[in-house]
């Protein structure tokens, strides 16, 4: 075994590994959060319908009496998430318990999508309660379990060339640039990523900051694969993420498969989900007439009649029941199989391909969107399936979302591109030109994260300016240092986050000044790292359209005002996780025409990079104080 293989068996090892931390840290925070607030309890199961997939749909209503508290706790369980179903009775707690998928939700009534196998007959009452998504979970590492065993006594160079290259062999033959792409929609960075792409298969790896087009440009470079012949999967570690780029290639004319669960599909793209093109099919229409003739025989097994049945009739009604259900999959299974076959670009999130795991199909290529966003453990299951691979991402902005500090301390926290970025650095391509911030808000984060490359386009130059310049205090960034006065942060009566009231009211004053000025309130965005924070400031706001919400919502989106609360200030200059300084990048770089931060930068600047900031917009007449007599008027 070489080096290079006995190192993958090991980190493979590490990933299974942190599924497990991970896994108990979800776990854990939902006891936490939730202790008996999240749990609908006291619910009769009304009827079981047939769904399609191995599934079905049991729906749940409140028992009398409880309708009150299920309208008060419904809010707790959204839509599209895990839950797990048990019963209420505390003498059969842990009796059946089951997972399933929350599908639609009513005023005393909830729905949820589970596996066919559950039966609860014989149980009057049922909970349910947000999980972690165990089944992905599983299905993840089973998976790497499968890979591990592959490369266990296999020779490396037979390996399909993108995976070879990852694992720094030589890739053997790549494919070569065919036909030079010079699409009249991207400008030349844009087309250079795409040759990049061709160039350097079988891994390519794409860098896009903020506003550079990164979507844009890999939905015409997915159109381009697919009109050259080529199959293409395209996976992202979020719905949104996959969601955005699907629409794009399918406004461009392509045919395309979205895999995953219809509810967390945005409404825009289900047309291309499993779903919907199966309606079509002979196959699927066979299996519909199979269910229907199975429900009215499942049915009629379940009345008493005036005539003693035969001893065994009813058993074998309910075993004829199970067949014609059985059948019904098998037809829809070819369904999905030709769908998969005959689809030319297939996009899923990378925990769907995991879980549906479709067999074994080999693509051209696979795209990764939002690349550094992802955790490596769902990443590695789809290379053995492809020849070539580009991710596609910034390691600057947001890194994979990972709750279990032990697993972090030992580099979860770190993505594939991020880590291939660095053994490969000739492989990675910059988009230098920005369609998003004007200069003054682009310069610092250009400086301090893109070695000063990022270009604002002269589409961003020529901007119409907002109504009355909407510059606060005479300037398209302004820095309030609240230094030295009695903005103090808080923690609130319950929970561990924080906030600041008088950040939250000085917030709002400019947010009002800037509609004043004659910005619309859906134009503006207020962005803080404290999710209590953005609660005290959304209590007090009575601007409707205006958007507050956290770093991590905001991140892949723009407004043309940003402002942005900081919340910490304490004697002992401690910043939490604004340490993570990724979390400030995205969030000052979601302005397009005016960005307004406050901030205790006697508290922050103890870091370095809050201290390069400040030194930065200092120099350029940026930061003011709390304490200006414009300011302070301003205040009064």
């Amino acid at each position: 075994m070489s080096d290079k293989t006995a190192w993958t068996i090991s980190r493979l090892e590490d990933l299974r590994r942190w599924l497990v931390l991970e896994q108990q840290a979800e776990v854990d925070r939902l006891q936490k959060e939730s202790g008996h607030f999240r749990r609908l309890g006291q619910l009769r199961l009304t009827s079981i319908d047939d769904w399609h997939s191995g599934r079905q749909l049991a729906h749940f209503a409140a028992i009398a009496g409880q309708s009150a508290k299920f309208a008060l706790l419904q809010g707790m369980v959204e839509e599209g998430i895990p839950v797990r179903i048990s019963s209420s009775d505390p003498a059969v707690l842990d009796c059946l318990p089951t997972q399933g998928i929350v599908q639609e939700i009513g005023a005393i009534s909830i729905s949820v999508v589970v596996s066919r196998d559950w039966n609860p007959e014989g149980l009057d009452s049922f909970r349910l309660e947000p999980t972690a998504n165990s089944w992905t979970a599983n299905r993840t590492d089973a998976a790497l379990a499968s890979l591990t065993s592959q490369f266990t006594g296999r020779n490396v160079d037979d390996l399909p060339p993108a995976l070879r290259q990852i694992l720094n062999r030589p890739p053997g033959k790549t494919i070569k640039k065919t036909e030079w792409i010079n699409h009249p929609q991207l400008n030349t960075g844009q087309n250079q990523a795409l040759a990049h792409c061709l160039l350097h298969a079988p891994l390519a790896l794409i860098q896009g900051p903020p506003g550079t087009g990164k979507t844009t440009t890999l939905a015409t470079f997915i159109a381009f694969l697919v009109r050259s012949g080529q199959r293409v999967l395209v996976a992202a570690a979020s719905n949104l993420a996959v969601d955005n780029l699907l629409e794009k290639v399918m406004s461009d004319g392509i045919s395309c498969l979205r895999m995953g669960h219809p509810l967390r599909v945005h409404p825009r793209v289900r047309e291309a989900t499993f779903e919907a093109l199966l309606r079509g099919s002979a196959e699927y229409t066979q299996a519909k007439k199979l269910r229907q003739e199975a429900r009215a025989l499942k049915s009629k097994a379940g009345k008493w009649s005036r005539a003693k049945p035969e001893p065994g009739q009813r058993k074998g009604q309910y075993a004829e029941v199970r067949a014609l259900f059985h059948e019904a999959d098998h037809f829809e299974d070819l369904a999905r199989e030709k769908l998969l076959d005959d689809s030319p670009a297939i996009f899923t999130t990378l925990s769907g391909f995991v879980q549906s795991w479709p067999g074994k199909r080999m693509w051209d290529w696979l795209i990764i969107d939002e690349a550094c966003q992802a955790m490596e453990a769902p990443v590695w299951p789809l290379l053995p399936k492809v020849k070539h691979v580009v991710f596609a991402g910034d390691p600057c902005q947001l890194p994979p979302t990972v709750l279990s500090a032990q697993a972090i301390k030992e580099g979860a926290s770190v993505s594939l591109m991020e880590r291939l970025a660095v053994e490969f650095p000739e492989r990675l391509f910059l988009l230098e030109t920005q369609y998003r911030m004007v200069p003054e808000i682009m310069e610092f984060p250009s400086v301090d994260s893109y070695q000063g490359r990022l270009i604002a386009h002269e589409s961003v130059l020529s901007r119409a300016t907002l109504p009355n310049g909407c510059e606060l205090f005479g300037g398209k960034v302004i820095a309030i240092d609240t230094s030295g006065s009695d903005f103090q942060e808080e923690h609130p009566e319950q929970g561990s986050s924080l906030i600041n009231p008088s950040e939250a009211n000085l917030i709002l004053r400019m947010a009002k000044e800037l509609v004043a000025l004659g910005l619309a309130p859906e134009h503006i965005g207020i962005i803080t790292p404290y999710r209590a924070q953005a609660e005290l400031i959304a209590s007090k706001s009575d601007l409707e359209g205006l958007e507050i919400n956290s770093v991590d919502s905001f991140q892949g989106r723009e407004k043309e005002a940003i402002l942005v609360s900081l919340v910490r200030s304490n004697p002992s200059a401690q910043i939490g996780f604004l340490a993570e300084t990724r979390r400030t990048h995205v969030a000052i770089t979601r302005a397009r025409s005016f960005l307004g931060v406050v901030g205790d930068f006697s508290t922050l600047a103890t870091h370095p990079y809050y201290s390069k900031l400040l030194d930065f917009w200092m120099e350029r007449g940026f930061v003011r104080s709390v304490w200006d007599e414009e300011i302070a008027r301003f205040l009064s």
